[in-house]
């Protein structure tokens, strides 16, 4: 398997980047190199240059038949990065392109759907067998390792995220409780993801969709990984998801 490098992956994010700047700028049959030159982009604008190309790139990972493993570590602070609800108006945007009769609300939520049924929908007829499970649990393990490294208790990515989930939590809701939902969120995600992989576990499953109830702060990475390595036939068969409960 080839292992994505984080500096490839960077170099593809920074020519995106310079394309949305270029497109921005360019007048209709302008030499763009001209236009350029005469024409910096402000720090401002090449940051949402950027943004929008993490977005772009992400976005194809994340809706790709990638698995994180597949990439270097280095790479998951892209994924890190974005909020899985920009994702969502993201792909709501294109489906516009696709469907401009559709309302804004309607593609967004086919979206919400789809991440859903990404998440929990399985077949009852499969059952998971003993060597897909050593599969997705030994690709799982530089997901793990990762996880163990950067969000022990106590650690300061665990305390910058938190501090970050916080931040747009109050940006999104105004609620003075950020602080607490955010710690409740990072606590039932990052204390509960290994087992709820590893081990299939009941309680840990629950607590990494208790957390996902906070849907405005799930980032890629975490989606990416509940969407990967989660057991959907245990989902289904022994800790059964109500409809009322589902989220994303």
């Amino acid at each position: 398997m080839n292992t994505i490098l984080c500096k490839t992956m960077k170099e593809l994010i920074s020519a995106a980047a310079l394309n949305f700047s270029r497109s921005r700028l360019m007048p209709p049959d302008v030499n763009i190199w001209n236009v350029v030159k005469n024409n910096p982009s402000s720090i401002q604008d090449m940051e949402k240059d950027w943004n929008m190309a993490c977005l772009l790139y992400v976005n194809n990972y994340f809706e790709g038949n990638f698995n994180l493993s597949e990439f270097e570590d280095e790479c998951y602070y892209e994924f890190e990065n974005i909020w899985l609800d920009d994702i969502k108006k993201f792909r709501a945007y294109h489906l516009f392109l696709n469907y401009p009769s559709n309302t804004e609300e309607q593609n967004y939520y086919a979206v919400c759907d789809k991440l859903r049924k990404d998440l929990y929908e399985f077949s009852p007829l499969i059952e998971e067998t003993e060597e897909e499970k050593f599969s997705r649990i030994k690709d799982f393990e530089q997901v793990k390792n990762y996880l163990q490294k950067n969000y022990s208790s106590n650690s300061t990515k665990r305390k910058t995220i938190i501090t970050k989930k916080a931040a747009r939590i109050y940006q999104t809701t105004g609620d003075n409780k950020n602080m607490v939902l955010a710690k409740d969120y990072v606590n039932n995600f990052y204390d509960h993801i290994i087992p709820a992989v590893t081990k299939n576990n009941s309680k840990s499953i629950s607590n990494v969709f208790e957390a996902f109830k906070y849907k405005s702060i799930i980032n890629a990475f975490e989606a990416k990984i509940a969407i990967s390595y989660i057991d959907k036939t245990f989902i289904g068969k022994k800790q059964p998801v109500e409809e009322s409960t589902m989220v994303l």
